[in-house]
């Protein structure tokens, strides 16, 4: 649930967004989330211990960001 989620990422900072992801056709939860914080000094404090136990589930965090990532091409398929 996602207050389960903010709850175990308030701590960090101020969250602005929470969004669990859901199968389309059974609704149940696929198992991950993206938390957005207001500031990156937020997300910084969450990933200094990257695993978390939320509920009854171990959780391993990572950074995402939004659109392509400067200075890693996609790599073209070799012919």
């Amino acid at each position: 649930k996602a207050d389960a989620l903010i709850e175990a990422f308030k701590q960090y900072g101020e969250i602005e967004d929470c969004k669990l992801v859901v199968d389309k056709v059974s609704g149940q939860s696929k198992g991950y989330g993206f938390i957005l914080f207001k500031s990156r000094s937020g997300a910084r404090k969450a990933l200094k211990q990257p695993q978390k136990k939320i509920g009854t589930r171990m959780t391993a965090c990572q950074l995402a960001s939004i659109g392509p990532v400067q200075g890693n091409p996609v790599a073209a398929p070799v012919q």
